[in-house]
């Protein structure tokens, strides 16, 4: 074998590559902007007869505005079904308040809102294309919501209140070296309506708030690498 020129090793010998794949537990951490809009109705019915007559609406709020800068930290775990196809979960937690006061019908209404720190669990569904992840996802969302509404001068209802809801999203991830990626992602989340009423023996009333938040993301993922993530794989095509 020597004569012959084989004294370089087997093919068997040859060295592994590192070959990253998507798959794997990941720690994130992002920076982005949330707007938030809010409707606030606010309506009336009498008794006429003993019996409740038609709703009559005393003030209706549309469009409210809040914003602000928000900060999420996230983790999840990814798996590349097929080189093209990849499915994941996640949970992550925002900080940040995103703050409006309202005022209308001449200064006599104002409503003041505050949407603080929420949470979210979701999944994830992707198409990799080599270093670059394109995703959609959605899940679960509560967010605390703080308000008031004042009718005036005189404050007529407020509180903090738990806000459930849904969430919807894309993005894209692309990496950057060894475990690490960057990703831009956007989320819109739907709220449940809260509603309020009060009844005595004439009058009805109730007050209805509805939000909704648009919120964009840039940020940073780490490939905690628990379970191999990164593995080996031969760089030849091996002999039959």
């Amino acid at each position: 074998a020597l004569g012959d020129g084989y004294y370089g090793g087997s093919i068997k010998d040859a060295p592994v590559a590192s070959v990253d794949t998507w798959s794997g537990l990941y720690i994130g951490a992002a920076v982005g902007y949330g707007v938030a809009t809010t409707e606030v109705d606010k309506s009336i019915q009498f008794k006429e007869d003993k019996v409740w007559g038609p709703k009559y609406s005393i003030l209706n709020l549309d469009g409210l505005s809040s914003e602000g800068a928000i900060g999420t930290l996230t983790l999840g775990y990814d798996h590349q079904v097929t080189p093209g196809l990849l499915i994941g979960i996640f949970g992550d937690y925002t900080f940040g308040d995103l703050e409006n006061e309202y005022s209308a019908l001449g200064g006599l209404a104002k409503v003041s809102s505050e949407i603080g720190d929420s949470w979210s669990i979701g999944a994830r569904i992707g198409l990799v294309r080599d270093k670059t992840l394109w995703y959609v996802m959605a899940g679960y969302t509560e967010a605390d919501l703080d308000w008031d509404l004042s009718l005036n001068g005189q404050k007529v209802a407020g509180g903090g209140e738990s806000l459930d809801g849904y969430f919807v999203g894309l993005g894209v991830e692309h990496q950057l070296f060894n475990n690490v990626s960057l990703k831009l992602d956007y989320r819109f989340s739907d709220y449940d309506a809260l509603n309020f009423s009060h009844e005595d023996e004439c009058l009805k009333s109730n007050l209805e708030i509805d939000t909704e938040v648009h919120a964009v993301r840039l940020g940073v993922n780490w490939k905690v690498d628990l379970f191999g993530s990164r593995h080996a794989a031969a760089d030849y095509t091996p002999l039959k």
